[in-house]
This record gives C-alpha cells, structure tokens and sequence, in this order.
C-alpha cells in the first residue's frame, strides 16, 4: 500500500508539469528521431569510405549522402547518386556494396545508446 502525503504536493505545478509533459516527449522524440537520422548518415558516408561495402573511387557518392527530417517524427537517408542502387545491390558485373544497410547496422549500438538516453531524460 502506498501513503500519499496530499499536503505536500503542490497540485498546481504537479498539473502545470503534467500537461506539458506531451509536449516535452514530443520534443525530445523528436530530437532523438533528428540525432539517429546524424548519425546514420555519418555511418553510412563512413560504408562508403572504407570497410568491405568500400565504393570510393571519385568522392561523388560519398558527397551525395544527405539526411533531412521529413516531418518531425520521421528521417530520411538518401544517397542521390543516380548509380547508388547500382553499387547498393550490384550488378551482373559488380558486386552487390550494400553501404546503406552496413551503415545502419554499425549505427546500432549507438542507436541503442541515444534511446537508452532519451528513456531516461524521458521518465526523469
């Protein structure tokens, strides 16, 4: 059984807090969708780079790796070199170099990490 003391409790500021409690998650949801949307973006850039998904030859697929927040719930990565599904998922003469998907799965654990640290600032 749980004792509240009512006495102590300013109902005020508790109602004041609680109805900008939404807003506040909405924010913070927000920014944490706008931080995972960075960092894939960097992953990816870095799939590009280096590693076994390497396609790095001219720069022109590295520099045309963007991020951009469609709405405020929602990321996009997006590679608009016109041969970037080429490189992606191969061709009869090329490889499959699948730089977005690596990119995302090194992003993982830092994903995790920013979703661990929203949930707290979250529920504090």
């Amino acid at each position: 059984m749980i004792d509240l003391d009512i006495d102590s409790i300013d109902i005020q500021k508790f109602q004041a807090k609680m109805r900008q409690y939404p807003v506040r998650l909405s924010r913070e949801f927000s920014y944490l969708i706008s931080g995972m949307t960075k960092m894939g973006e960097r992953e990816v850039a870095n799939a590009v780079r280096s590693g076994p998904t390497r396609a790095f030859k001219t720069g022109n697929l590295f520099n045309n790796i963007s991020s951009r927040m469609k709405d405020p719930l929602v990321g996009e990565i997006r590679s608009s070199a016109p041969y970037s599904l080429y490189v992606h998922s191969g061709t009869k003469y090329m490889r499959a170099r699948p730089f977005m998907q690596r990119g995302l799965e090194n992003s993982k654990n830092q994903f995790n990490n920013l979703i661990r640290s929203f949930l707290n600032r979250a529920l504090k």
